[in-house]
């Protein structure tokens, strides 16, 4: 049975192309032969790994089998260590271009970092461009530049392919490279993470129901409210009156129908339970006053953060906007803003503002959630 490894399709292409050969299969002794470097090395889980980067460093990113050297010796201290590949800036191996240094299959996390700090150890030694440590599971991609304090190391999500910044605006085309994929390593080690959690699924859960029942509620108000306001009233002859004072209906209404909602998310039965119970034990009947007013503290704490965003972004000053400057944010509730918008788009007068309360909304009530979980608790 040959090991799982041998049976990919990037060793079967690379045993096709002749870049390596799996000696002495179904013996105990198996040994790999890398063709380009005519060396021979035992077939261990180490190596297994060797093998694959090796592999990818050819097939895949493109680099030259011959500036690809093994067991690239280098100088620590009195005596020398290895790193397991070295790939060179040019035919005449005189730059460190890229060291790999590989782990078994199945090295655990602090094993891992542990060959992240040898490698850079290697690096300050031999200054490569990059660094890659891979356990076949775990990889870890970095460039390398030099500081003030030492050397420095930008983590990126993958490699560089052979040649990039040979190509057409090559430091160009270099910069947007890493600025792409130091990012893209940002998104993939912190950010795709916290999707997985259940706090990201209350916020989207929150957030689409603020923005649903705000939607539904601006367009009340674009329909109803407003046409009222206009026709029946004589509010808008007011020179200080505007918009702004009617759409705080809209976020009341809003956060009171979305608590009322998920009233069960935000106060669990288990929490409410805990709470009481916790309450017994002390001897006393009735509940403290922020469990008995929950709701009403719950209103509060999420309804503040959309009406301060919406003051702050379209504050209103009816001496500058009354009769100028209606395509101006602080003007969105002027009169002339109004005039500007057709009938069947009226509601957006009121759900533009919402919308930017509606994300510390959501985020205060997942704050709501939390809250009253530490207070069941509180001893």
């Amino acid at each position: 049975m040959l090991p799982q490894v041998l049976q990919s399709e990037l060793v079967k292409e690379g045993i096709r192309q002749g870049l390596v050969r799996i000696e002495n299969l179904g013996k105990e002794k198996q040994q790999v032969f890398y063709s380009h470097a005519n060396e021979r090395f035992a077939y261990e889980p180490e190596e297994e790994v060797r093998l694959e980067c090796y592999l990818q460093l050819v097939l895949q990113y493109k680099y030259p089998p011959q500036r690809i050297v093994f067991e690239r010796k280098v100088k620590m201290g009195s005596s020398y260590r290895f790193v397991d590949i070295g790939v060179f800036a040019d035919d005449a191996k005189t730059k460190d271009f890229l060291l790999v240094e590989c782990k078994r299959r199945d090295v655990g996390r602090g094993v891992f970092q542990e060959a992240v700090a040898q490698a850079k150890s290697y690096d300050r030694q031999l200054y490569a461009e990059y660094l890659w440590v891979s356990s076949g599971k775990l990889n870890a991609f970095y460039k390398t530049q030099n500081a003030k304090t030492g050397r420095e190391y930008l983590e990126l999500d993958k490699l560089p392919a052979y040649g990039l910044q040979q190509r057409a605006f090559g430091k160009l085309s270099m910069a947007w490279w890493l600025l792409r994929h130091t990012v893209g390593n940002f998104f993939k080690k912190y950010v795709v993470p916290q999707t997985k959690k259940p706090w990201v699924a209350k916020f989207a859960l929150f957030f689409s129901l603020f923005v649903f029942i705000g939607l539904m509620v601006s367009w009340g108000m674009a329909k109803s409210v407003t046409p009222f306001i206009e026709n029946k009233t004589k509010l808008l002859q007011n020179p200080n009156f505007h918009f702004g004072l009617v759409y705080w209906t809209v976020p009341i209404l809003t956060t009171w129908a979305v608590l009322f909602m998920l009233r069960g998310k935000l106060f669990p039965n288990q929490t409410q339970q805990r709470a009481e119970a916790r309450n017994k034990k002390r001897g006393k009947t009735t509940l403290p006053f922020y469990l008995k007013n929950k709701f009403f503290f719950a209103f509060l704490i999420v309804l503040v953060p959309s009406l301060v965003t919406t003051e702050l972004l379209f504050g209103y000053d009816a001496e500058v906007c009354l009769n100028c400057c209606a395509e101006k944010w602080y003007c969105w509730w002027s009169k002339g803003n109004l005039a500007s918008f057709e009938h069947s788009w009226r509601l957006m007068l009121y759900f533009v503002p919402f919308l930017f309360g509606a994300v510390p909304q959501a985020f205060a009530s997942i704050f709501v959630t939390w809250l009253f979980e530490a207070f069941s608790r509180v001893k």
